[in-house]
């Protein structure tokens, strides 16, 4: 670990998570039914110095006060290197490539600080099926309300995600990194007719590689009241 990361500690209660495919805890059910925690450990003196911002957009820092960004409306976008990103970096064949960021900061009509953005970037991640490179595009919006205590989770209107902020400043690549691994399939696979492992799965469940069939070659039960009944002659 280099000196001076931020420690990642269990984003989420183990009572509200479960194991994912790659070993990240998964929430479950909807994801704004969850409070998100911020456990991003700070390093001892390093503050949030940053001047305030106009509106116009500017680049994104390490650091982050939510509160005061929102409160001067501030407008950030850039680039995150791939390479940055040290829990999504084992999931990827490659971690070469940026991460495009997009993000607006605002205070919306009840007094809650919100933060809403874009995220995208294309990632080559590891096909669970042949184990061979499989091109997968992030593209996924955010919308995150910051709260400070549990209690406030039920005045956050929709479509925002509480975000509970315990201290300040936040790592901004920790927030986007867990936006990118949330927008992550559970099992990445090729589709079957293009994955170079079907043959084995031909092999061992010929069901399952068999194409189902389609509404219109399915039977039709009706198909058999048809046969049974007779043209009514002579009357």
């Amino acid at each position: 670990m280099e000196p001076g990361y931020p420690v990642y500690v269990n984003r989420l209660p183990l009572s509200s998570a479960t194991p994912g495919r790659f070993g990240q805890e998964r929430p479950e059910g909807r994801r704004n039914s969850r409070i998100r925690k911020d456990f991003f450990d700070s390093r001892r003196g390093a503050g949030y110095n940053s001047p305030l911002m106009s509106k116009r957009q500017e680049r994104l820092p390490v650091q982050v006060d939510p509160f005061r960004l929102a409160e001067a409306g501030r407008l950030l976008a850039g680039d995150i290197p791939l390479a940055r990103l040290k829990r999504l970096r084992p999931l990827l064949v490659s971690d070469q490539g940026t991460v495009q960021v997009e993000l607006a900061f605002g205070v919306d009509a009840t007094g809650v600080s919100v933060m809403t953005g874009h995220v995208r970037v294309n990632l080559e991640l590891v096909c669970q099926r042949c184990l061979q490179s499989l091109a997968w595009q992030v593209d996924t919006g955010i919308a995150l309300a910051f709260i400070r205590h549990e209690a406030e989770e039920a005045a956050i209107p929709a479509p925002y995600e509480p975000f509970l902020v315990e201290s300040v400043p936040l790592y901004l690549n920790d927030m986007i990194e867990d936006e990118i691994i949330l927008a992550l399939p559970q099992i990445p696979r090729h589709s079957l007719e293009a994955c170079s492992g079907r043959k084995w799965v031909e092999e061992e469940h010929p069901a399952a590689a068999t194409p189902a069939k389609t509404e219109s070659q399915a039977p039709n039960p009706f198909d058999v009241l048809a046969e049974l009944k007779t043209p009514n002659k002579g009357k």
